[in-house]
């Protein structure tokens, strides 16, 4: 990164003047060079940089925290600018100070700011948003759907699934667990949420004040119910999340059937970034869903 260059365009962009002594390199995910730098108010920035042509993923991600800050639920960084500086995609964005937390009382909290997230309906009961966006590296689509059922199966699974057909990965059951999880999703009762998109434990952390914060969303509306299934795909949130959750949003009866049909998703998209067993992992849970659905 060269600092005079990135300096020159925070000050442009927001008329802030950045201290060069102050960047220094931090964790920004797999897929990006992150770095943090504090102007001379002492206030933190923080920096994704990579490759020019990934600038949309950047453009994207403003409009998903915007999408989330919309809601005034629970904190979200302030997304300032992105743009081209010296060859490099930039995006700067408020830098947080974040702290481990396992209190069981702070976990209770997070549960209730993502479920005041939840409750932040589109403002006309329809599934999507006005721009596509990205769920790590793999484009999302989010174009506006009346029926949830459609939204899923086109927007989300149809998508993936032929991603990892060119891959090589094979799907004798595709069509029975699409016209299947279709079914089951038709008698689902699901309203138009706002969605972190990506909800898993490394996107949720805490400020120096014990406060909830979310964090490199892939946002949208739709079934509150696929966040609280990614949650559960890597070991899972601490029980307090879910019991303070579930006072908002009580527990449906579908709840197991309903949470595999939306985190197939999620594998999918693992083995189509990653590899690996995830493959495995998505042909074995289509096996169990077709068999349990007739």
């Amino acid at each position: 990164m060269n600092i005079e260059s990135v300096q020159r365009w925070l000050f442009d962009k927001l008329n802030r003047k950045i201290l060069p002594d102050t960047a220094c390199p931090v964790s920004g995910g797999c897929i990006n060079e992150a770095f943090l730098v504090q102007d001379d108010q002492g206030n933190n920035i923080f920096l994704k940089s990579n490759e020019p042509f990934q600038i949309t993923l950047f453009e994207t991600e403003i409009k998903s925290l915007k999408l989330l800050r919309d809601a005034k639920a629970i904190r979200v960084p302030e997304p300032f600018c992105s743009g081209i500086v010296e060859g490099r995609a930039m995006l700067a964005i408020e830098g947080l100070t974040l702290v481990i937390n396992t209190d069981a009382a702070d976990q209770k909290k997070l549960g209730r700011k993502i479920a005041g997230l939840h409750s932040h309906q589109s403002p006309d009961g329809r599934f999507g948003a006005d721009f596509n966006n990205y769920i790590g590296a793999t484009p999302q689509f989010n174009s506006w759907k009346e029926l949830w059922t459609e939204f899923f199966i086109t927007q989300r699974l149809d998508y993936q699934f032929d991603l990892a057909e060119r891959k090589g990965l094979t799907f004798r059951r595709r069509k029975k667990f699409t016209e299947a999880a279709s079914r089951f999703l038709d008698g689902c009762e699901v309203s138009a949420s706002t969605l972190h998109g990506d909800l898993w434990g490394g996107n949720v952390s805490f400020d120096q004040h014990g406060a909830p914060v979310t964090y490199d969303p892939a946002a949208y509306f739709g079934d509150r119910e696929t966040d609280i299934a990614f949650t559960r795909m890597f070991g899972g949130f601490a029980p307090g999340f879910y019991s303070s959750y579930r006072e908002v949003f009580p527990e449906p009866e579908d709840i197991e059937i309903r949470h595999r049909i939306y985190n197939l998703y999620h594998l999918l998209n693992h083995f189509n970034l990653f590899g690996g067993d995830y493959g495995a992992q998505a042909r074995s849970l289509i096996r169990e869903v077709v068999k349990e659905i007739r």
